[in-house]
């Protein structure tokens, strides 16, 4: 029944913590902890300096029965965009059921609300709900992204190892017996439960992150204050969750690869894979990545959820993937137009031929 339902808009950090004893009732796409209060609110304390919460929440009875995660910039010519999207993990909105979502997102077009949301489950309720409240009230552009890649996991570790393909499964001997030539192989896996326990292995995984591609490319989270500060602050609330786990590949007693990942919903979600390139001989990202198929099989996880995009290193693992898109929403308004208007003129400059660009002939 739609008529107990009401909006409030949560624009302060302390607001958004008020919400905390409800919040992570909600649903989200597969259940995923991604978007739920901790996640959002670790991301909303890391927001760009000229980033400003908005975030409408329908509320039934004092108690939050949907939420959306927005913020915007400041200037006439932005549109909302979620928040907790830290390094492309998809998201969306959290909702009871449908009828909280749909009154939700009506309040957001009613309101014409423009929005860009980067990263959604083109599966989830989400995406049609959007369509369905816009529709004669905004344009609403679909644009594919990469598939998100997942493994079933089946009951024992044997058979889940064992779906991989012959190549892989020998590169694994391969690279295990590579491994023990340098010394004594083990994996250990961590559930800490509170900042003391966590402050360790945190560090030891951000070391060997930065010790290979990632910290060459300045992708490693040391190398970005702003992401690291969110990985940082949800990593603390998600062992008070106790659904944080940190897998550590050590090889000769040092840690040659690390697994940043969370058990929640029946389904292990990797945030983070590194490796120490010292060891590369051993591919050590790949025996880490069995370690993680090995524990979601021993756990009696349904999945194993690789939370960034398809690439070819992720094809050698698994073809299975879960569509994502990204979704414009311009409101037929003098602001709708404006922002159409811009993010065409940056569209065609990203279009256009390199040699424009640098002022070629």
């Amino acid at each position: 029944m739609t008529q107990n339902l009401r909006i409030a808009l949560c624009t302060t950090l302390d607001q958004l913590r008020a919400l905390a004893p409800h919040w992570d009732g909600l649903g989200t796409y597969l259940d995923a902890p991604l978007g739920k209060w901790r996640w959002v609110l670790s991301s909303a304390e890391t927001l760009p300096e000229d980033a400003r919460l908005f975030v409408p929440v329908v509320l039934q009875g004092g108690s939050p029965v949907a939420v959306a995660p927005l913020a915007g910039s400041l200037g006439q010519c932005a549109a909302l965009r979620q928040i907790g999207a830290a390094a492309g993990e998809p998201g969306d909105f959290c909702y009871k059921d449908a009828a909280s979502l749909r009154f939700l997102v009506e309040a957001l077009a009613v309101n014409r609300v423009p929005l860009f949301l980067r990263k959604v489950p083109a599966d989830s309720p989400l995406v049609t709900a959007l369509q369905a409240a816009y529709r004669h009230r905004a344009l609403v552009v679909l644009r594919r992204r990469s598939d998100c890649p997942f493994i079933d996991v089946e009951p024992t570790e044997e058979l889940t190892v064992g779906k991989l393909s012959a190549s892989l499964r020998s590169d694994l001997r391969r690279a295990s017996r590579r491994a023990k030539r340098i010394g004594a192989v083990s994996v250990d896996a961590h559930a800490p439960a509170t900042e003391r326990d966590l402050l360790p292995v945190w560090e030891d995984a951000l070391r060997v992150e930065a010790a290979g591609w990632k910290g060459r490319r300045g992708s490693a989270l040391v190398a970005n204050p702003r992401v690291g500060a969110f990985y940082r602050a949800y990593a603390t609330r998600a062992c008070e969750q106790g659904i944080l786990r940190i897998l550590l590949l050590k090889v000769d007693s040092r840690t040659a690869a690390s697994m940043v990942a969370l058990e929640a919903a029946e389904r292990l979600w990797v945030l983070k894979i590194g490796y120490d390139e010292s060891f590369a001989k051993c591919s050590p990202g790949m025996l880490v990545m069995e370690a993680g198929l090995r524990y979601a099989a021993r756990r009696g996880l349904r999945s194993f959820e690789f939370l960034g995009a398809e690439a070819d290193w992720t094809h050698r693992w698994t073809d299975c993937g879960r569509p994502t898109c990204q979704v414009y929403v311009y409101p037929y308004s003098l602001r709708g137009a404006a922002i159409v208007a811009r993010d065409a003129a940056r569209l065609a400059w990203r279009q256009m031929p390199r040699r424009v660009h640098e002022g070629g002939s």
